[in-house]
């Protein structure tokens, strides 16, 4: 490692409050509030609204289909289970694909952020990682959903799956709290396993990438499942 490497790395003290030498420059509060407005507001409530609206039919299409494939003995939670995990497992593939394309081919480049030599991930983390994932996705969460997930979905009030669509207004006030409620304990969740006491058990080998990345927002090791969990629920919830 060069020095200039280490001098750079030496500035960045992790932790439950971390500390970044020079401090960078914040945003202004009513800035802040603007771009959390146009987040909640716009980017959740309305664009979320519409995309549910839409997708709405090839959802009750899908249902349906799932049914005919496993019978009409099939368990309510049998079905949310498939398909809440293939799902999760689609986006990851086609999202991280066609990133991982671009990358490759060298598309886009200029969207991206920059990137220094010692923040590139190599070949072996990369597999480790794609090994991780796919024991998680396709063995782990499933039963997690099964035995735990579905359950608390219940009893915070999910609907059933062939449940209509609520309206529209309805719709919006659901994703503008969650998009609040998802951002506030996402943070709070996150920061808490930066702390000294849980980090190096369940947090540190996340950070093995040392820029992000797709494929390693759920590269957490032996405990994922835990890190995975803490940090995701309020996104599920």
């Amino acid at each position: 490692m060069s020095d200039s490497v280490a001098s750079e790395k030496k500035n960045v003290l992790t932790g439950f409050s971390p500390r970044v030498f020079p401090r960078p420059e914040y945003m202004s509060m009513v800035d802040n509030l603007k771009m959390m407005g146009k987040e909640i507001l716009y980017q959740s409530g309305f664009v979320g609204s519409c995309y549910t609206l839409l997708m709405f039919p090839l959802y009750t299409i899908g249902m349906t289909s799932l049914r005919k494939v496993l019978g009409s003995d099939a368990s309510e939670k049998m079905l949310f289970t498939i398909a809440f995990n293939v799902t999760h497992l689609t986006a990851y593939i086609m999202w991280n694909s066609l990133f991982g394309l671009c990358d490759y081919f060298g598309y886009w480049q200029q969207f991206k952020l920059s990137r220094k030599p010692y923040m590139q991930p190599n070949k072996t983390l990369i597999v480790q990682t794609l090994i991780q994932a796919f024991i998680s996705q396709v063995i782990v969460n499933p039963l997690l959903t099964f035995y735990l997930l579905f359950d608390l979905f219940k009893t915070c009030g999910m609907s059933g799956i062939d449940a209509p669509l609520p309206p529209v207004s309805e719709i919006f006030l659901v994703y503008c709290f969650a998009s609040f409620f998802n951002s506030f304990f996402f943070y709070w969740a996150h920061r808490i396993f930066h702390h000294s006491a849980l980090y190096a058990t369940f947090h540190k080998q996340h950070h093995e990438y040392r820029g992000t990345m797709g494929i390693s927002a759920e590269h957490a090791g032996k405990y994922g499942t835990v890190h995975a969990g803490s940090v995701v629920l309020p996104c599920s919830i």
